[in-house]
């Protein structure tokens, strides 16, 4: 297939589609990870989770031309996990994190990827949506936090709020449906 063909299937794409498929997967993720907490060994892993369930929402073809697996946004090393272009030069992006410690950790991760999501030069002026999905499973939710003087339930629901609360850019979602407290 030619650039110019190809350039205009990818402008052609219907964004809000895309959006809702991607969503989809997340959501087929989300399912397994609670189905099983102990899946995948790292995150590497769930995002091939996430590419095999992409072609249950997507042709191959739309995947092969319009996919992009960790891409650079910034800094050396500093990537989006997973992206999918979706027309006009706009693209859904998906940052995971898995299996992160309740405590300072989880909200440093989390504003991170949130961070990557709104400042990078490479996605202010094409997210067309931005969704980071922490995949967290806590077997003690009612035990004391060391250091904090509340449960891992309380703690880990105000790291991801506050998370939540750094989001400056309307089209970012934190996805927290993933986090299992067991209580």
């Amino acid at each position: 297939m030619d650039y110019e063909k190809e350039k205009k299937m990818i402008e052609e794409t219907n964004c809000d589609e895309v959006d809702k498929k991607i969503r989809a997967t997340i959501d087929k993720i989300i399912k397994k990870f609670k189905k099983d907490p102990s899946a995948w060994n790292d995150e590497r892993h769930v995002h091939y989770g996430f590419f095999k369930f992409l072609f249950d929402e997507f042709p191959p073809e739309q995947i092969k031309r319009n996919f992009v697996w960790e891409y650079q946004v910034g800094k050396p090393k500093e990537d989006v996990d997973l992206g999918m272009f979706c027309g006009n030069r706009k693209w859904v992006s998906v940052d995971f994190k898995l299996n992160l410690s309740p405590g300072k950790e989880l909200k440093k991760e989390l504003i991170r990827c949130i961070e990557k999501l709104q400042s990078s030069p490479k996605c202010e002026d094409s997210l067309f949506r931005g969704y980071v999905v922490p995949l967290l499973y806590r077997r003690d939710g009612q035990a004391i936090a060391q250091r904090y003087g509340i449960t891992y339930h309380e703690l880990c629901s105000k790291n991801l709020q506050e998370a939540e609360n750094s989001i400056r850019v309307l089209n970012i979602k934190l996805i927290s449906d993933g986090v299992i407290d067991k209580r």
